[in-house]
Parts: structure tokens; sequence; C-alpha cells
């Protein structure tokens, strides 16, 4: 081969190898910031913690009106009720228990 050739190969080889780093490049600037805008990887393992607080968005086209409530019957004293027995469930719980294992 003459030099010419090996220099044409070499320019070529480099041109691809250019457009590939460039290629890869971009592809991290636009393809990985999620719809959050935190920059996520394809290395990165997915987090799946729910404690981050959900946006919240505002529908301008519903109201809340006045809430009237004289029209309404008081049914219950109490929100809640409360009752006491005298059952023992300790043998119970150790069956379960007894299960598990």
């Amino acid at each position: 081969m003459d030099h010419l050739t090996l220099v044409s190969i070499c320019a070529v080889v480099s041109l691809q190898v250019l457009v590939f780093i460039g290629g890869v490049f971009v592809g991290r600037m636009i393809g990985n910031h999620s719809d959050n805008g935190q920059y996520t990887s394809f290395s990165s393992k997915p987090n799946n913690n729910k404690k981050e607080k959900s946006n919240i968005s505002i529908d301008s086209k519903t109201f809340v009106t006045d809430i009237k409530t004289e029209g309404m019957e008081k049914k219950f004293t109490n929100m809640t009720e409360t009752t006491s027995t005298s059952i023992d469930i300790s043998s119970s719980v150790n069956k379960l228990k007894n299960l598990k294992n």
C-alpha cells in the first residue's frame, strides 16, 4: 500500500470514531433527562423510593363552591365505636407463628 491509501484509511477510521463519540455525547445530553429534570444514566439502577413529593397540578376549570350542610341529618354522636371483648386469641396467634416456621 502506498502512503496516500494508508493516510486516507486512518482519516476515515478517525472520523468514524469522532462521530461515534459525538453521537454518544449528544445522546446523553438529550436523552438522559427525565421528566422532572434529574439526570439519569443507563448504568444507574432505578430508584423505586416513593418518598419524593408529587407535583401538585391545579386545574383552573373546576372550583369548589360553598358546601351547605343544613339539610343533612346527623346520625352518630361519635365517629368511631369502641368495643371490648374478653376472648383470648393468644393461642391462635401462636398457632399462626408456628405455621410460618
